[in-house]
């Protein structure tokens, strides 16, 4: 083959892409849609081999010959095999190790990217888990965890994450500014917002794991922000049964549900509660979803009053506190909106895009 046949040949290769991650769908896991929906993002811009690595026992990936399993014995030898221009690690200690130190990860991909000469980016969703009880193991592990995540981020060509908390605790741990907080994009695909729909002001979802929910309502203030909004329809939406009952309410539970039947009501309720620290919204998946949506969240959770990565109280960002009545509910939604833009999945993608 001449020279110039060859690099014919190489420019229109389609490149391989590992995508590592805990799970992918349509097991419920916020890294896992994340990790879909990115790949899917990446190959509007270019065409790419995809391949996914996945660390969760029990998936069923017969059929599947993109969808391949790993442990920590046959970690190393999976990448061999399938010879990947570029690796994107997801990465949550606990979700690779039960202690959240997945040592085997430091140590394998740095000599798979010697090895085969591929490129590592890492997104990094958490850094560490720490804790002041001494009766806890993060007590004795946390600064492994930082380790951890220095040691990861030497092999990496790109690191991102998605908080900025955590852009700056990266900062510390790798003494570099060589670190993209991009902000975190809807776990429902944000495609199927669909801005002409009606939004019912008398409606809110409840949206995400059966713990985040029940926080939520167990929260003492719960039922006073129903009052205040006049809320007749409670839209509950996640894995787990939850009986909650008030008067005059439709309490409508409605589990675990595909992406195209989670956005129908998303797309229909004004409102939205969670229950997530204020300072770390920047990396909820769910927070994320009822900004792409235009649903006015409600934070429930009063252990942390400070705001990070562009959210501004009473434009778009509210807690239970707040009084709605002197709100213009329409301009509320626009400034959700224009502040989720900023971290959509498009937008994401253009700029992890950008460093393969």
């Amino acid at each position: 083959m001449s020279l110039q046949k060859k690099l014919v040949k190489e420019k229109h290769k389609v490149k391989k892409i590992v995508h590592i991650s805990p799970t992918v769908p349509p097991s419920i896991n916020g890294l896992g849609d994340f990790c879909t929906i990115l790949a899917e993002g990446l190959n509007s811009l270019q065409t790419f081999n995809n391949i996914f690595l996945i660390c969760e026992n029990n998936y069923d990936n017969s059929g599947k010959t993109n969808i391949k399993k790993f442990n920590r014995r046959n970690f190393f030898t999976e990448l061999v095999q399938i010879k990947p221009e570029i690796i994107i690690l997801h990465y949550v200690g606990y979700a690779y190790h039960s202690k959240g130190l997945p040592f085997y990860l430091v140590n394998q991909l740095a000599n798979i990217t010697e090895t085969i000469q591929c490129k590592l980016i890492i997104f990094f969703h958490e850094l560490s888990s720490s804790s002041r009880n001494p009766l806890t193991l993060p007590f004795y592990t946390s600064f492994l965890q930082k380790r951890i995540v220095r040691e990861l981020s030497k092999s990496a060509s790109a690191t991102f994450t998605n908080c900025t908390v955590y852009s700056r605790e990266l900062i510390k741990l790798t003494s570099t500014q060589n670190n993209i907080c991009t902000g975190i994009f809807s776990n429902i695909p944000d495609l199927l917002y669909q801005e002409e729909y009606k939004k019912d002001d008398r409606s809110i979802v409840v949206f995400g794991t059966i713990k985040n929910r029940e926080a939520v309502y167990n929260n003492p203030l719960f039922k006073n922000v129903l009052q205040r909004l006049r809320i007749i329809k409670i839209f509950d939406i996640g894995p787990g049964k939850i009986n909650f009952r008030y008067p005059g309410i439709e309490f409508l539970p409605k589990g675990s549900l595909i992406p195209e039947d989670v956005a129908l009501y998303l797309n229909m309720s004004t409102f939205g509660a969670i229950d997530y620290p204020s300072s770390l919204l920047g990396k909820s998946g769910i927070f994320a979803a009822y900004a792409a949506f235009g649903i006015i969240s409600i934070n429930f959770n009063n252990s942390d009053k400070s705001l990070h990565d562009d959210l501004v109280k009473e434009k778009n960002y509210f807690d239970c506190e707040t009084n709605f009545s002197s709100f213009n509910l329409q301009i509320i939604r626009r400034e959700i909106r224009n502040w989720y833009e900023k971290r959509s999945s498009e937008t994401i993608t253009k700029t992890i895009f950008n460093y393969i």
